[in-house]
Order: C-alpha cells, then structure tokens, then sequence
C-alpha cells in the first residue's frame, strides 16, 4: 500500500510505513496472540489489504470481489469496505452497462459469500442469520453487555470510549492503594485509543480531503465503523481496540496517500514517532496476556 500511496517505489519512508502498521498499530496484538478471533482479524486484514493493492493497481474486479468474499466469511465487518470499491467504478467515467458490469463483478462473490454463510448458519443453529453470538455461553460483564442486545446503539458511547481515549492501566503495589510501582503501567485489556496505540493517526487532523478518493475512503470507513461501534463486545481480551481493523487498512492508507500528496517526504518527527510508539507497544503487548 505504501508503495502505491507514494507513487514513488524509492521513497524512504516506504519501510517506516511497512514496520508501522505491523508494530506501531492494533494489528501488533493479533499478530501475536493464538486464538481463533485474533488469527480471523489477520486474514481479514490480510484479504483486504490485498484487495486494496489490486484496485490501486491492475483493478482486476474479479480478483478484488473474490478477496472481499473471503473477507465476508472471515468477518462480515470487514467485507462491508467492498463499498470503496463500488463507489469507485460507480463514479468511473465509463457508460453505464459497463459500471453495472464492473459493480456485479464486485458483488457476485460477495453474494456467494452470503449464500454459503447463510446455509452454514442454517446447518449450525438452524437460523439463517444467526452466527452464534447470541447463543454464547458468557458470564460477567459480556453477559451482561449482550443483555442490552447484540447490536444495539446503547454500545456506541463505550465502544467510542475504548476507540478514541482510553489509555493504559496503573500498576500499584496492591488492588488498594494507588501506590505505583515499575513499570508503572500496562495495557487495558478492553481495549486502547487509536491516538494510544498509533499516535501518528493524529496527523488525519493535519490533512486535506478534498478529492474524490478521499471522500470515498472516508465514507467507506465511516459505513464499516458503525457498524462495529453498535456490538456489544467491544474486543476483550484485547491490544488496542482490534475491531478498529476491519477498516483500519482504509484509514492507514487514506493517511499515507494524502500526507504524501502534501509532503514530499516523511518528516524525522514522524519516523520517530513510529518507532517510539513500536517499542511501546512491543512492551505492552505482553502485558495483556497477564488478563487471560
């Protein structure tokens, strides 16, 4: 992606933006915890990231509906970023027949997708559309959240929470006093800010979106964030807030493409940054697994 955002294959910052999105972001947590849930979110971003470079370079449609149906049975979130995608040979400068051709290219996969979970659902539970989540057997706070429904916009005031200012947790000398001992802090199980875990995302209040593409990526994110934003997990045991990367490929690349069509290169302010931000990370990743 990088590559392609900076149209310029020998700019420097190539590798910065590479090691950022690994270790400098959410995607640092499931690429290191074994579990079912986080290996889902790494194929999902794996898939979508590949979608993205194909649009950015050949626009095979076909390879692109395939990587966003696999997507849809990895995680329905993930795939709703296929709306990028649509808007963006909705509004291609081709006849109309030929738009219609390319938008059911992108779909057919998609509904193929739905077809195939549909009859899985059935097989399991006996219900079309549901996927388990709520037949679950939970105790505690997720039993509790998911008694104000599964979806439901009670969830949205938390998950922004999670999402946008929550930080790391104190590490006291007992679960009494506030005495702070070495390392002083560590990670919040529920979940961290994005401004926590990528602090160079604060640079999208820096950048200009007036382009077309811009507005499209905006929307697209916009349309797969709130509809996480309305579940009622929020992402425990977690690093970050790892929901936020069904549509975290879109926002990394919407940064990178519009910083390097005002900047000519990566400032050493930002570099550093990512690799502060990775270190810190790096140590309260392992952090978390205290939780499980």
């Amino acid at each position: 992606i990088s590559l392609r955002a900076c149209s310029v294959s020998s700019w420097p910052a190539t590798g910065f933006l590479a090691f950022a999105f690994c270790f400098a972001s959410a995607f640092l947590g499931v690429a290191i915890y074994s579990g079912s849930w986080y290996f889902a979110q790494v194929v999902a971003v794996f898939l979508v990231t590949l979608a993205l470079l194909e649009y950015l370079g050949k626009k095979r449609l076909w390879i692109i509906g395939t990587l966003m149906g696999l997507a849809f049975v990895t995680r329905v979130t993930a795939a709703l970023n296929i709306l990028f995608f649509v808007m963006g040979v909705a509004v291609a400068d081709t006849k109309l027949r030929k738009k219609i051709t390319a938008v059911c290219a992108l779909s057919f996969p998609v509904l193929v997708g739905l077809v195939a979970l549909a009859l899985y659902n059935h097989a399991r539970f006996g219900n079309w559309l549901e996927q388990g989540y709520s037949l679950q057997i939970l105790d505690g706070a997720a039993a509790r959240a998911r008694s104000y429904g599964v979806m439901s916009l009670v969830h949205v005031p938390g998950n922004l929470f999670y999402f946008l200012f929550a930080g790391p947790l104190p590490v006291t000398f007992d679960n009494i006093s506030q005495v702070l001992k070495f390392p002083y802090l560590r990670a919040n199980p529920w979940g961290m800010s994005l401004f926590i875990t990528s602090p160079y995302f604060l640079y999208l209040f820096c950048l200009k979106y007036d382009d077309l593409i811009s507005k499209q990526l905006l929307f697209s994110i916009a349309d797969v964030a709130s509809c996480i934003f309305t579940y009622y997990g929020i992402g425990n045991v977690q690093f970050g807030y790892r929901y936020s990367l069904d549509f975290l490929p879109f926002l990394f690349f919407l940064l990178i493409r519009n910083y390097r069509n005002e900047r000519p290169e990566l400032s050493p302010g930002f570099k550093k940054v990512i690799l502060v931000t990775a270190l810190t990370n790096c140590y309260l990743v392992l952090t978390v697994l205290e939780f499980e």
